[in-house]
């Protein structure tokens, strides 16, 4: 087993004995500089150059020629202008994947917005779906298969970015931070670097559904927004009426009530897939979300630290805990519950009702 220190302690002395002061900053990437790597892993080298000609590119090749296990030796040769001047989408995993042997990459920080994670979630999962359907057709190839499972592990640290804001670098703790067909990706691609076998119809459709779902997320993250404010609400009710304790809150939803947040979906199997990202989207405010169904009925198990979670938001005066507060004392009006609703807005519908459940509507005609 390559002891990678040592290795790259070598590699730095021999680049800085061909370039000298050129070498502006070199790095390491992928397995083993996650601390991940497996005896046959690549030694994924960064380096860029003050600038890059053809007859630097045929030194350095001549370099790695000259260093001990030239086979595993990969990377990214570049000039500092170029760098400077690349689609960002392409530096969000070059940034984060790469760790520095000399200099440091904090000049691509402004490059890297939200714009740019956004583009590199939505470009990478494009060419997985277009890679992944193209191989099920064509080529029907494992290696392929293998290659963009790796490619969709980047994907997914780019889209925990997105949602959290927070990069995670090895992959078992990423697998632990996400949840539905990305954790399931994740595993699939650990499994395929051990060497397990290929069931490749059945991974191949795994892969396409979870880039599916990831092009069209844009579609559903309004409806995942209003999910989550719907759970919160109601937990938020539940403690104001029950007090508040730190335990797991057990939501049950039919699947008619959830098509009011996802209009498009009414299929119970598609629903299934859809929630299936759900738990990710919330994960860094409600914990680590339970999903199931049956019977056309989901249930959401919210864990200790989403109810500790809510908790925590609910403020003195709130809406919610004025409504429990007034509705429980004893003698309440009508009159009384309609100036609640109109202390906190100025469009309130109030209609009496014709029918054996109820005897008033009252509602807001906008969000409070």
């Amino acid at each position: 087993m390559i002891e990678i220190h040592t290795w790259t302690d070598n590699f730095m002395k021999v680049l800085e004995r061909t370039f000298g002061s050129r070498v502006w900053f070199a790095g390491l990437q992928g397995s083993r500089g996650r601390g991940e790597a497996s005896e046959n892993s690549d030694i994924d080298l960064v380096v860029i150059l003050d600038t890059l000609s053809p007859e630097d590119i045929r030194r350095y090749d001549e370099m790695l020629d000259s260093l001990p296990d030239r086979e595993l030796i990969c990377g990214f040769l570049s000039g500092k202008e170029e760098l400077l001047n690349w689609e960002p989408s392409d530096l969000f995993q070059f940034y984060y994947d790469t760790k520095p042997l000399k200099g440091c990459l904090d000049e691509l920080l402004p490059l890297l917005d939200k714009a740019a994670v956004e583009r590199a979630v939505k470009i990478g999962a494009c060419n997985i779906y277009h890679g992944c359907v193209h191989n099920m057709l064509y080529e029907k190839n494992e290696e392929i298969l293998k290659s963009l499972y790796k490619s969709a592990v980047f994907v997914i640290q780019a889209s925990c970015f997105k949602n959290t804001g927070t990069y995670v670098k090895k992959h078992r703790d990423l697998a632990e931070q996400v949840g539905g067909n990305a954790e399931k990706i994740i595993r699939i691609s650990a499994e395929l670097k051990r060497g397990n076998k290929v069931n490749f119809k059945e991974m191949s459709e795994i892969l396409f559904q979870w880039a599916k779902g990831l092009i069209n997320e844009g579609t559903f993250e309004q409806g995942y927004e209003k999910l989550e404010k719907n759970i919160i609400d109601v937990v938020k009710e539940q403690q104001s009426k029950l007090g508040y304790r730190k335990e797991k809150i057990m939501l049950y939803y039919p699947r008619n009530s959830l098509k009011h947040f996802f209009s498009n979906v009414s299929e119970e199997s598609w629903m299934k897939r859809l929630l299936e990202e759900f738990p990710a989207f919330v994960r860094t405010r409600l914990g680590k979300i339970e999903i199931s169904s049956a019977g056309g009925r989901f249930c959401f198990l919210i864990p200790e630290e989403g109810a500790e979670y809510v908790h925590s938001m609910i403020q003195e005066k709130e809406f919610i805990v004025d409504l429990v507060r007034t509705v429980g004392r004893h003698g309440c009006t009508i009159s009384e519950i309609r100036e609640l609703f109109s202390r906190y807005s100025d469009h309130v519908h109030f209609q009496e009702m014709e029918n054996d459940e109820f005897d008033y509507l009252l509602r807001y005609g906008k969000t409070v």
